[in-house]
C-alpha cells in the first residue's frame, strides 16, 4: 500500500509518499523492511516504547499518538485515536481491493470453519484468511490491511465481545456473504444476555443482506432458524438453509448431503456418494464443515478435494495419541457453553467407538457474568447424563457450581478438584490406562499446561 494513500486516509502530509508498505504490525519483533507499525497502547506494554526499535528493523512508518517522537531519517504520524487510525487506512484498503469476503461469524465455532473454508478454496483459489483468532477490533482491520492485492478470496473471522463491535467491523469489512456457525450465549460478561449476543452477531447478516449477499444459516439453531424465517419473504434466495433430517445428515446448498458417522463420511451431490475426510471429528464439526462446504459449492463450484490439506489449529479439537495408550482430545482454546457440550458429547462418543473409559478435565467457563452459576450447572447436568467414567475439575466455579451436583454420584478417586491447572498433574498418576481424555476450559485457566504431560512418552 502506498505511503501517499496512507496518509490520504489519516488526512496527513508525509515525506516519501511513493514509497509503499508491505506489512502491517502491532509487534515490534514482527517488524520486516517496509513495514507500518502501529504503536498500541495496552494494558501490559506501551508500543510508543518499541518504536525506535520498529525503525531500526526497518520500518518505514510508524504511527501512534504520542507527540514529539522524530526520526529524520523515518516518517512518523501521530493520531488522536490509534484504533480509528487503523480502521481508516483498512477501510481505505478494502476498497481497492477485489477480492470476494465472506464473514464467518457465531458464538462457536468460527476458527475451525474459517480453516474449513480457507482450505477447501485453496485448491483452486488464491486466499487470504484471518490468523489465528485475530477476529477483534485490532485483528479484523490487521488482516485486510495485510490481504495481497492478488487475493481472490478472502475469509474473515469476526468475533465480538460487546455491544457496538459488530457494527465497526461490518462496516469496515463490509463482507460479500455471510457464514453463520451458531448463536447462543458468548462473553456475556460485556454482552449481558443470549438475546442481546445473538442481536449484535445478526447485525452483520442484515448488512450483507442489504448489500445482495448471502447468508448461510444453520437451521438446527433456532435463532438462526427464526432469523431465516423473519426475513424469507424480503430476501428469499439470499437465505442459504442448511438443515438436518430425521436421520441427522446434513443437506447443504444446491442439495448436498452429508453423512456423518465415527467411521466414514459421505458427501453426496446429484445421487453420487463420494467418501470425504472430515477434518476433526465430532458432529459439531461435521455441520461447521458442511456450512463451508455449502458455500465454496455454491459461490465458487467448488467442494472439498478428498487430499484436502488441512492443519487443525492449536487446542481446537485436536486429536492425537497420549500417556499410557490413551487418546487425546485437545480443545483447551476456549469454553463457551455450546463449545463445552459439544466437546463432551465428542468425548463420550470416541470413548464408546474406541471401547475405552472416558476421562474429562475441565476448566472454568469465565466470562459469564450474571449467568456463571446457571451455565456451570447445565455443564454438570450434561456430565452426569453422558456418564463421564471420570471428571477432574479446575478452578473456583468448578467447585462452587460443578463438583457439589457431581460429587454424590462419583467415587472419590474419579472426582477431584483442583485451584490451578498446573497442578492437575497430581491427579493423573492413577487415571486408567488407554482411556480417551478431553482437556477443556476457558483460555485464562491456562489448561495447555497439562499438554506436556499428557502427551508425554512413558
Amino acid at each position: 500500500m502506498e505511503l501517499s494513500a496512507i496518509a490520504k486516509s489519516l488526512g496527513h502530509d508525509i515525506d516519501c509518499p511513493e514509497a509503499s508498505i508491505k506489512k502491517f504490525v502491532i509487534d515490534s519483533r514482527q517488524v520486516v523492511d517496509n513495514s507500518c507499525f502501529f504503536a498500541i497502547t495496552g494494558e501490559k506494554c506501551d508500543g510508543h516504547s518499541f518504536i525506535e526499535e520498529a525503525l531500526n528493523a526497518g520500518a518505514h512508518l510508524a504511527i501512534g499518538t504520542k507527540r514529539g517522537i522524530n526520526n529524520q531519517a523515518h516518517n512518523y504520524i501521530c493520531v488522536e485515536n490509534i484504533h480509528h487510525a487503523m480502521f481508516k487506512i483498512a477501510a481505505y484498503k478494502r476498497k481497492l481491493s477485489k477480492a470476494k469476503v465472506v464473514a464467518v461469524i457465531g458464538n462457536v465455532g468460527k476458527t475451525t470453519t474459517k480453516e474449513y473454508l480457507k482450505s477447501i478454496l485453496s485448491d483452486r483459489y488464491f486466499v487470504s484468511a484471518t490468523k489465528g483468532n485475530q477476529n477483534g477490533l485490532i485483528g479484523v482491520p490487521l488482516t485486510i490491511l495485510n490481504t495481497p492485492a492478488k487475493c481472490e478470496a478472502l475469509v474473515l473471522e469476526i468475533g465480538i465481545d460487546q455491544v457496538g463491535d459488530m457494527k465497526a467491523l461490518s462496516s469496515l469489512a463490509r463482507p460479500d456473504d455471510a457464514l453463520v456457525t451458531s448463536l447462543g450465549s458468548e462473553h456475556l460478561l460485556k454482552l449481558k444476555d443470549e438475546a442481546t449476543a445473538v442481536a449484535e452477531e445478526l447485525l452483520l447478516c442484515e448488512d450483507v443482506l442489504k448489500r445482495g449477499g448471502q447468508c448461510f444459516l444453520p437451521m438446527w439453531n433456532h435463532w438462526a432458524k427464526s432469523f431465516a424465517e423473519d426475513h424469507v419473504k424480503t430476501y428469499g434466495k439470499k437465505l442459504i438453509a442448511i438443515w438436518l433430517d430425521e436421520y441427522k445428515h446434513i443437506w447443504g446448498a444446491k442439495n448436498i448431503h452429508f453423512k456423518y458417522n465415527q467411521e466414514k463420511n459421505y458427501l453426496k451431490l446429484e445421487g453420487k456418494a463420494t467418501h470425504y475426510h472430515l477434518p476433526q471429528p465430532g458432529y459439531h464439526n461435521a455441520k461447521n464443515f458442511a456450512l463451508a462446504s455449502s458455500y465454496t459449492h455454491e459461490k465458487w463450484a467448488i467442494l472439498p478435494s478428498v487430499h484436502m490439506e488441512f492443519s487443525t489449529p492449536d487446542g481446537r479439537t485436536q486429536v492425537c495419541n497420549g500417556i499410557n495408550g490413551s487418546r487425546l482430545i485437545l480443545d483447551y482454546y476456549n469454553a463457551q457453553e455450546d463449545s463445552v457440550l459439544s466437546a463432551l458429547e465428542l468425548l463420550k462418543e470416541e470413548s464408546k467407538r474406541l471401547n475405552k473409559p472416558s476421562i474429562c478435565i475441565l476448566g472454568d467457563l469465565l466470562d459469564l457474568g450474571e449467568h456463571e452459576k446457571r451455565i456451570h450447572q447445565r455443564v454438570a447436568n450434561r456430565i452426569s447424563s453422558l456418564s463421564i467414567e471420570t471428571v477432574l475439575l479446575c478452578g473456583p466455579r468448578m467447585k462452587s457450581f460443578v463438583f457439589p451436583l457431581l460429587e454424590p454420584l462419583y467415587k472419590r478417586n474419579n472426582l477431584l478438584w483442583f485451584a490451578e491447572s498446573k497442578q492437575i498433574e497430581q491427579g493423573l498418576s492413577h487415571l486408567a490406562a488407554e482411556a480417551v481424555i478431553l482437556l477443556k476450559g476457558s483460555r485464562a485457566m491456562h489448561m495447555e499446561n497439562v499438554v506436556p504431560f499428557l502427551s508425554r512418552k512413558l
